[in-house]
């Protein structure tokens, strides 16, 4: 069986699932005050338009030239994920919710998606007719995985329907412009909606 996975997208995978893990645990232990995430990603932002603009960071610019893709902004994928965190921080606080609105929606991002990637590339099969760039053992997997983490942290049947909800945006293409909106911000933005619907 041949592996349909490079080794540029399988470290682009783990430092997904590094990111997630590392900002949930700094997160639920308060390590650092939920200000320094939106000043982090300010910076970050920055320095992604920085070298956006043609300008070199040593080592970030070497390093983001291995792992990038050629998206729309330099580090593409991580601004995503992190202003996903940071809104989810922010709309939890403007509503006095629970971590877990924070948690839960953070750790499907960072365990479903990938599962989805990995079991479309490694299982393959028929392509999703309205989406040619997902099969349906991708979306199924990253489907079972989502509702899976999500009955783990809420032990609660409306589960299912988060985990379901949060992994059909991963089919949808939003543009905003030239600019396309990444699954890592749509993915944990419906989780956290659906929780704050249904619970």
């Amino acid at each position: 069986m041949k592996i349909n996975i490079t080794k540029y997208e399988l470290v682009r995978k783990l430092i997904h699932m590094f990111l997630g893990t590392v900002l949930t645990i700094l997160y639920l232990n308060k390590v650092l005050p939920n200000y320094i995430y939106l000043v982090i990603l300010i910076l970050g932002l920055g320095l992604s338009f920085f070298i956006k603009s043609g300008r070199n960071v040593p080592l970030i610019s070497r390093i983001l030239g291995f792992i990038d893709k050629d998206d729309f902004l330099p580090a593409h994928g991580v601004v995503f994920f992190f202003t996903a965190f940071v809104l989810l921080i922010l709309i939890s606080g403007l509503l006095r919710l629970d971590t877990i609105y924070v948690v839960l929606p953070i750790q499907i991002l960072t365990f479903a998606d990938p599962a989805s990637f990995f079991a479309g590339r490694l299982i393959g099969g028929p392509k999703l007719p309205f989406n040619r760039h997902k099969t349906y053992s991708g979306t199924l997997t990253g489907i079972l995985v989502a509702v899976v983490i999500a009955l783990i942290i809420l032990q609660n049947t409306v589960a299912v329907v988060i985990g379901i909800t949060a992994m059909l945006m991963d089919l949808i293409n939003v543009k905003i412009g030239k600019a396309e909106i990444d699954d890592n911000l749509l993915i944990p933005l419906a989780a956290q909606l659906t929780m704050i619907l249904l619970l």
